[in-house]
């Protein structure tokens, strides 16, 4: 799986093994032209755009490869590619169901604007009520900022700390994280962990027994919250 012509910008490898399940993969499918014609494609963006084909999955520790997921039709590969030299090994193929590709397409594009669009028309339907509600009890005033934009709370952190998002979402769940933290941060001491909370009551408990922690409200689930609250 190499460029003939040597000009590509990758250089793209399989061990025998992985080229021997995807023999088997092709012998078995009854859409063997398809595959192939995907198969070509995705031996091609690997060659060109390893790095930006696909989607990440994670880092390997004991190695500079991040691994990704990439699908072409109804074909699926998982490749490892280097952090800075231009190399990539195949792991895996897969051949995805038709109702699988099906939602797989559907999702790539759609789906986050079509449930943006949902949760926004409920935001303003229950708009009048939640206006009630924080006019005569007070509730929401603090929170709906933070669960809108995703703006939580922000801390300058080295770029290989690891963060542990823990969540309750009022003052029942709180006090069951409180063993959990505890325990966590026993075993992992350099780990760095922040609480998130749904409620006004729970977030005032969550302060209470969390006072060296940050701790915010959980984001709606819109996605410009949900990103920039990830980002921070």
């Amino acid at each position: 799986m190499t460029a003939p012509n040597g000009s590509a910008s990758f250089q793209v490898g399989a061990s025998k093994k992985v080229t021997e399940e995807l023999k088997e993969l092709f012998r078995k499918s009854e859409q063997g032209n398809k595959l192939l014609r995907c198969l070509k494609e995705i031996n091609s963006r690997l060659e060109k755009e390893a790095r930006d084909f696909g989607e990440p999955l994670y880092w390997l520790k004991h190695a500079p490869m991040q691994i990704r997921v990439a699908v072409v039709g109804p074909l699926s590969v998982e490749f490892a590619v280097h952090k800075t030299l231009p190399k990539v090994a195949v792991r895996r193929f897969c051949e995805l169901s038709s109702v699988l590709e099906l939602t797989y397409q559907w999702e790539r594009i759609p789906m986050p604007y079509l449930l943006n669009l949902v949760y926004l028309l409920v935001l303003i339907f229950a708009s009048p009520w939640l206006v009630y509600k924080a006019l005569t009890t007070g509730k929401y005033c603090r929170s709906l900022w933070t669960k809108l934009t995703g703006r939580v709370p922000f801390r300058s952190l080295r770029a290989d700390t690891i963060v542990v998002w823990f969540h309750g979402v009022s003052v029942g769940e709180i006090h069951l994280l409180r063993q959990v933290i505890a325990a966590y941060r026993k075993r992992f001491p350099h780990h760095h962990c922040v609480i998130s909370t749904t409620t006004d009551t729970g977030y005032d408990e969550a302060c209470k027994h969390f006072v060296d922690l940050p701790v915010f409200f959980w984001p709606f689930d819109f996605t410009w919250a949900v990103k920039t609250a990830l980002g921070r």
